[in-house]
């Protein structure tokens, strides 16, 4: 008997086996998440800064809603140390 011939003598059987099928591989994808092994997600790089116009101070402020300037250590920043599990 050809498998053709079979999956057509069986719909209701050969339905329910794809759908669980499809049901796994989509469990598999979401609980597993195989892609984040492809994704890098963090980024090295510096944060864009302004340059300030010869002969004036370049502002700085606490946000966007603070009217008022900060004052900012100059150096190095401290940056966090990384822990892997």
């Amino acid at each position: 008997m050809s498998r053709l011939r079979w999956v057509r003598r069986h719909p209701w059987w050969t339905a329910s086996v794809t759908v669980v099928a499809l049901a796994g591989v989509g469990f598999v994808l979401v609980y597993f998440a195989p892609q984040d092994l492809f994704l890098q997600t963090s980024v090295n790089e510096p944060l864009p800064t302004v340059a300030a116009e010869p002969g004036r101070p370049a502002a700085t402020s606490d946000g966007p809603a603070s009217g008022t300037a900060s004052k900012r250590a100059s150096g190095p920043v401290a940056r966090p140390a990384i822990t892997v599990l």
